[in-house]
């Protein structure tokens, strides 16, 4: 039975991650896709970190703004997707009175780690 009501909408499709960087090539290796919920508290940021692996997400409420170690940011509503920066230094940052969630699906493999902390 087919249905009319279900709808389809790409929310983000590119070659590059958020600063315009191209994303490198997958990983070899046994594939491994991971889903993360992440919860960021009111007027609080993340660790420096980096991604070893893409990653791209969805922010599902309130205000997230990422920040580069060079001092560029860029702030993500909810609503926006985001292609995440592999390999640069950066961190998260919720500069609102309410939790921002987000979901993030990273692509990686069974052996390397998603993120480390600088």
């Amino acid at each position: 039975m087919q249905s009319n009501s279900v709808k389809v909408e790409k929310l983000i499709e590119s070659t590059t991650s958020w600063d315009g960087t191209s994303l490198p090539s997958y990983p070899s290796g046994q594939p491994k896709i991971s889903i993360m919920k992440i919860i960021v508290p009111p007027h609080t940021h993340l660790e420096k970190h980096h991604h070893l692996v893409i990653n791209a997400g969805v922010i599902i409420k309130g205000e997230l703004t990422v920040i580069l170690e060079n001092g560029k940011e860029q702030v993500f509503s909810e609503g926006e997707a985001i292609i995440e920066v592999v390999g640069k230094i950066h961190y998260g940052e919720n500069r609102t009175s309410e939790d921002v969630i987000l979901l993030m699906v990273y692509a990686g493999n069974e052996t390397l780690p998603l993120t480390e902390q600088q």
